[in-house]
This record gives C-alpha cells, sequence and structure tokens, in this order.
C-alpha cells in the first residue's frame, strides 16, 4: 500500500524526532542502573484450590502477582500472550473498527489467551463527572465475549498525544488545557515536542480545574473507580491498567536522556498510587498494572519507585526508533535496543520482586522486529500483547495500519489475504500458558523446535504440586502447519496428538522437560 500524506507526515516527525533525541537515546542506554531499596515480596496468600486444570478465567478466577509471577488461584504460572485492541476514533468501541465474533475466533484458533483492550476516557467520561454507561456496556459485552472463549482482558485507558485536540485520542476536549499554547502537527511524534500538550499534561498533573472547578485529575482518579466498580465481578477481567504511555510533558528530553526531574518522577507515581486506592475501594482481587512515562518505550530506567499495590503487574511497551519508521531492518541491527528494553523492566521488576510483562511491541510489518522481541520476552519468561490486532491507527508510526496489523481490515473477516499471515508466523510462539510449578526456560530455536523446563516447586515458597499436576503449553497451529512431535522427560501427555493445548502432567516436583518439533 502506498503510504497516505498522514503517514509521510508522520514519517518526517519521525526523522525530526530520531535527529533531536539521538543524544537523549545514547545517554539512556549508558547510564548506571538505579539504585533501589530493597521490598519484601509481594505474595498472594496460598491459595486452597487444587492443581487439576486451569481454572481461569472465571468470576472467582482472577489472577493475581506472586513474586515475580502472575498465578491463578490455585498458585499456577500464567503467561500471557495477546494483541491490541484499541478504537482511536468516536465511537471508540471495539465493534466500531470490526472487531467482533469472528475476531475472537480467530484469536483463540492462533493460541492468544488475552488482549489488552483500551478505553478511551472522552467515551467513558464526555462531560465532568457524566459517565457513558452505553459505553462500558458495549466495553463489557466484548470482554464477557472474550471471556467465553478463554480470552482475558486487560483494561487500559488509552492515551496517543493526550487527546483529539491534538491529533490523538485519550482526554476529553473539557481536560484539555493549554491556555492556547501552539500545538504541533503530526500526531503522536510531534506530541512529544508540542507546547500545548505539554501545557495540557502539567495542567492534568496539576489538577488544574475544568469548567465545573473540579480538578481534571481529580476527575479521571475518580473516572478509573467508576470503571473498576462496573468491572470488579465480570469474568476475565485480569488487570486495570491506568495510561497508556504517559508523557513527561516539559521534560520530556530530559527524561529521554534518565535525566527526569524527581518531582516529574513524583508525580506519575502518585497518580498511579490514587488511581491503585481508587480501583481498591471498588475491587480488591483484580491486578494494577502502572506504566511508566513513555520515555521507557526507547530504554530508559522506568523510575517508578516502590510498588503502589501489593497486587501489581509491571508492564512495558518497547520500541525502537530506527525500527519503527517503516524501514525493514534486520533482527541483529534492533536486537541491542530492544534488549536494552527488557533488561531496564527486569532490573525494576527484579528489585521489587513483582512481575513484568511487555504490553507493547511491534508496530510495523518488520520480520527482524517481530521475532526478536517475541524472543526477547520468551528469554525473559514473561508474556506480551502485540501491536496491534488491526484497524484504523492514525497515531502509529508505521508505514500504515495494515502493515502492523494481524488482520489488516477487521470488518472483513479474518481469512485469506486479510490476514498478514508474515505478521502472524512471525510473532506467535509455543508457550507455558499454565505451569503448576516454577518455569525455569522456555524458547523457540531457529529450525522451530521449542524447549522448555520447569519443577514443582510452587512460586509462593509453600511447598511442592503433588504428582500429577498439570501443565499447559500452547502451540499454535501457525508454527506447525503439518503438525508436532513432543518428547516429555518427568512426566507424561494427557492430551491427543497434535492438540494446540499440550497438557502435561508431573511425575513429581522435579524438573519436567519437554520438546516439541515440527513433523
Amino acid at each position: 500500500d502506498h503510504p497516505s500524506p498522514k503517514h509521510s507526515r508522520t514519517r518526517r516527525h519521525l526523522r525530526t524526532f530520531t535527529a533531536l533525541t539521538a543524544g537523549a537515546l545514547s545517554l539512556a542506554s549508558t547510564s548506571l542502573p538505579l539504585t533501589l531499596p530493597t521490598a519484601a515480596a509481594h505474595a498472594q496468600t496460598p491459595p486452597s484450590a487444587t492443581a487439576s486444570g486451569p481454572v481461569w478465567p472465571g468470576p472467582d478466577g482472577r489472577p493475581g502477582a506472586t513474586g515475580r509471577w502472575i498465578t491463578d488461584p490455585a498458585g499456577r504460572t500464567f503467561i500471557y500472550h495477546g494483541e491490541n485492541i484499541v478504537a482511536k476514533k468516536a465511537p471508540y468501541t471495539p465493534e466500531s473498527i470490526g472487531f467482533g465474533d469472528d475476531d475472537i475466533s480467530f484469536l483463540k484458533a492462533n493460541g492468544y489467551n488475552a488482549v489488552r483492550l483500551g478505553i478511551i476516557w472522552e467515551a467513558v467520561e464526555p462531560q465532568p463527572g457524566q459517565y457513558d454507561e452505553a459505553y462500558l456496556d458495549n466495553i463489557e459485552n466484548t470482554v464477557r465475549k472474550l471471556a467465553d472463549a478463554g480470552l482475558g482482558t486487560l483494561l487500559e485507558v488509552h492515551q496517543d498525544a493526550w487527546s483529539k485536540r491534538y491529533g490523538g485520542e485519550g482526554a476529553p476536549d473539557w481536560a484539555s488545557l493549554d491556555q492556547g499554547l501552539p500545538a504541533l502537527p503530526g500526531g503522536l511524534i510531534a506530541a512529544q515536542f508540542s507546547p500545548a500538550v505539554y501545557q495540557a499534561v502539567n495542567n492534568f498533573f496539576s489538577d488544574a480545574p475544568a469548567a465545573d472547578g473540579v480538578g481534571i485529575r481529580t476527575r479521571f482518579v475518580n473516572m478509573w473507580g467508576h470503571v473498576s466498580q462496573r468491572f470488579a465481578t465480570v469474568p476475565g477481567v485480569i488487570g486495570y491498567s491506568p495510561i497508556n504511555e504517559p508523557t513527561p510533558g516539559w521534560p520530556f528530553l530530559l527524561c529521554q536522556a534518565d535525566l527526569c526531574p524527581q518531582p516529574v518522577v513524583d508525580r506519575l507515581i502518585s497518580l498511579n498510587a490514587d488511581v491503585a486506592k481508587t480501583v481498591r475501594q471498588q475491587d480488591p482481587r483484580t491486578t494494577i498494572w502502572p506504566m511508566a512515562y513513555i520515555t521507557t518505550a526507547l530504554g530508559t530506567h522506568p523510575q517508578m519507585g516502590a510498588p503502589v499495590d501489593p497486587n501489581e503487574v509491571y508492564p512495558f511497551n518497547s520500541y525502537t526508533i530506527i525500527c519503527n519508521i517503516g524501514i525493514n531492518l534486520p533482527g541483529f541491527i534492533c536486537d541491542p535496543h530492544q534488549r536494552l528494553n527488557a533488561a531496564r523492566s527486569r532490573e525494576y521488576a527484579e528489585q521489587w520482586n513483582i512481575p513484568y510483562a511487555m504490553t507493547e511491541f511491534g508496530a510495523i510489518g518488520s520480520p527482524g522486529v517481530l521475532t526478536t522481541q517475541s524472543r526477547i520476552a520468551d528469554d525473559n519468561r514473561i508474556g506480551w500483547f502485540h501491536w496491534n490486532y488491526g484497524g484504523p491507527d492514525h497515531t502509529t508510526s508505521a508505514p500504515s495500519p495494515e502493515n502492523q496489523a494481524m488482520v489488516k481490515n477487521p470488518q472483513l473477516p479474518p481469512t485469506g489475504d486479510n490476514v498478514n499471515t508474515d505478521n502472524l508466523t512471525n510473532t506467535v510462539r509455543a508457550y507455558p500458558k499454565s505451569v503448576s510449578g516454577t518455569p525455569l526456560s522456555w524458547g523457540t530455536d531457529q529450525n522451530k523446535v521449542f524447549t522448555a523446563r520447569w519443577n514443582g516447586q510452587r512460586v509462593d515458597g509453600t511447598g511442592s504440586f503433588a504428582p500429577g499436576a498439570t501443565s499447559v503449553i500452547t502451540v499454535p497451529p501457525a508454527l506447525y502447519p503439518n503438525g508436532y512431535t513432543a518428547t516429555v522427560t518427568g512426566g507424561r501427555v494427557l492430551s491427543e496428538p497434535g492438540a494446540m493445548d499440550l497438557v502435561i502432567a508431573a511425575d513429581g516436583p522435579g524438573d519436567v522437560n519437554v520438546s516439541i518439533a515440527p513433523r
């Protein structure tokens, strides 16, 4: 496809962005790791459920944070492989971009078990304190359909460029207070240098009042209270993420150089803490996924301080400027910076003994980027959510929305040429969806041979799973169109030959080793 003028403008802004931030990125990549005080481990109360088969999702099957792992109520570790689904234009509903039952079936059939579903503040609260229940009903309907198919939903308030006033989406117009400063055209990239966006963000963090006299930050926190009350008992909700890629505003370049002023760091920590506190008043069970500033998506340290909630997962988005501007570069060029992004996130998560996951990667149809990023997730033993499933995306850095998508046009059935087969096969991987024990390693080599190893030790430190406890490895059919063979030591296969969900019962608490190869 030929890029539209909008995409051409985006690439021009990307070139400007590259030049302006090259020095900042250089500083970021050579900075010393943050030194943070040691925190006690965050662990759930040991569950009483037995480890038979996966019991999640369900109304009482909320996953939780147990040390560095996400676990189900029976104490099994749970890994997510998901897609991002965000409608960036009014009415901001998944169905408005064509996402429906056939897309849910497509995700399930290709081995996915979760989605990161963006909701838009403007749609939730079109006027101060007035919530659009019809919009939330629509979102809930999608979440329930996903749960019925066995897919969990991470609900996140999505924003790019703060709001549609500045060429993006997110905040309502009544919460876009810029004192008349100029806005740079160009969407997401230009927003990082736009005085109007900087001022709007500063007014948000300062809780500047809207026309009704109530602070806009206060309204945002209260909005999260309403959303979490609505979804506290909805099946399949796996987490709440307060805000996507928040921008630091005026100190953007300092933050990109890993020199973010402490007051700027503190105001995001405070926002996440207030959202967490408000959510907990409505929903005591669902994990909270507070995100660091957008600069961490390009390799800076996640200056997040101590976790704001005992049941917290750290989400990070991972991009590389030179590998996300429409140039199909080989993986070895992108690999170092992408590994740096993951390493910085791992440092933070390990420092505080909390789980972490890659909530965005891709945004381009590059085999090098997609294969490298999914391999990095395997190496770090974490889950991921690819950007994105499909649909209009006016703030992407990709050559076109179709280039980055799994399904080029969700308004049409996800079959034939409408499926971006290269993106699918370069992204999806076999993975240990549910493990009765502690995952030790997993990954797929260049010959498409998948290996995994775990033992029966519970990750909460309370002992071992009983002999016969089951684990599930999901094997997406796209990886092995002619089928696969599985070799297991330390356990036995319970599922049918060639099943997408390979179910293995452990012989005991020792190591289980699995190898899967194409036929």
